[in-house]
């Protein structure tokens, strides 16, 4: 598993193990989202956090705020292959659905930006998986993907 310093309750930073969330349905929310460039295009880089349950959100005893387990997600919005932005722009619209928004992509022009708004802090089921990769190292790791906007 992946080491990742973490900070604890009293302020200091530990070595820890990351342990992806089992998957399954979970309440998520987009946390924050940005357009950054790719190798090829743009992409719609999204933050998510889980809420609740093991892996969500806590407070810890002095009252602060500590994260839940983090997904992050990329669509495509511009790239050669037209399959790819076709796949970005459904996802979107999923997402859209999940958070009960009757706005799509198509209707709010293409106009990334403006989901960031519609959508952002908004709870909403996914179906969240594990996916195995390998680093720059070649070490072999694990992290969350969202599989499905919506329950399904």
């Amino acid at each position: 598993m992946e080491n990742l310093t973490q900070k604890t309750s009293g302020g200091k930073f530990t070595k820890g193990e990351f342990k992806p969330a089992p998957a399954d349905t979970y309440k998520v929310k987009m946390i924050d989202s940005s357009i950054t460039p790719t190798k090829s295009g743009k992409a719609v880089k999204a933050t998510f956090e889980i809420q609740g349950g093991e892996y969500g959100a806590k407070t810890d005893s002095s009252g602060k705020k500590l994260g839940g387990t983090r997904i992050f997600h990329y669509f495509n919005i511009e790239n050669p292959s037209a399959k790819a932005v076709e796949i970005a722009n459904k996802q979107l619209n999923r997402l859209l659905s999940a958070t009960a928004n009757t706005d799509t992509v198509e209707s709010l022009g293409m106009e990334y930006e403006k989901i960031n708004e519609l959508v952002k802090d908004v709870p909403f089921l996914a179906k969240i998986e594990i996916q195995e990769y390998t680093d720059k190292t070649g070490a072999q790791k694990k992290s969350n993907v969202i599989k499905y906007f919506g329950s399904k």
